[in-house]
């Protein structure tokens, strides 16, 4: 049977009738975002980490804009958000994806019963993450890295293996 991952990305209207089924069947929805710009095994695995706790696996792909506006800098992301979130898509460990721009707004319209997030975001008072689950009583659950592969990482090899002329 062949699957089309595009059915998985949904757009607002679509995300918190998904969510109003997934309650009704009081199935545990699970939250995580992130950029996502040039997957690598780190973010696989991540994700099938992510989805283990739950039955369904919501994922928030950043913006285009909102990556520009983060630490990232304004040479980021490096992939389109279209690219991005149809690759996120395509993963089987992903039940949902769609863009976001506004971690608040999100977090209100899916309202998780847990929001996974990386280590990197414990120290990062941008995302607030913990200011927002916490008087929701979502459960967060951090899930360490698995890889020693990293976007900037990926990022410095190829200008080191190819100059600024690739």
């Amino acid at each position: 049977m062949q699957q089309d991952s595009s059915l998985k990305i949904l757009v607002w209207d679509q995300i918190e009738d998904r969510v109003k089924d997934l309650r009704l069947k009081k199935q545990t929805i699970v939250l995580t975002t992130g950029v996502w710009d040039l997957m690598h095994d780190g973010h696989v695995t991540y994700l099938e980490n992510a989805a283990n706790w739950g039955h369904a696996l919501f994922v928030g792909v950043d913006t285009n804009a909102r990556v520009q506006r983060s630490q990232k800098g304004s040479k980021r992301p490096i992939l389109d958000q279209a690219i991005r979130l149809r690759t996120i898509a395509g993963l089987a460990s992903v039940d949902h994806a769609f863009l976001f721009d506004d971690l608040e707004s999100l977090v209100k319209i899916v309202y998780p019963n847990i929001l996974v997030i990386s280590p990197t975001y414990t120290e990062d008072p941008e995302h607030k993450r913990f200011g927002i689950a916490n008087p929701m009583d979502i459960r967060i659950i951090q899930i360490p890295s698995m890889s020693q592969t990293h976007t900037s990482g990926i990022i410095q090899d190829i200008v080191a293996k190819y100059g600024h002329g690739a």
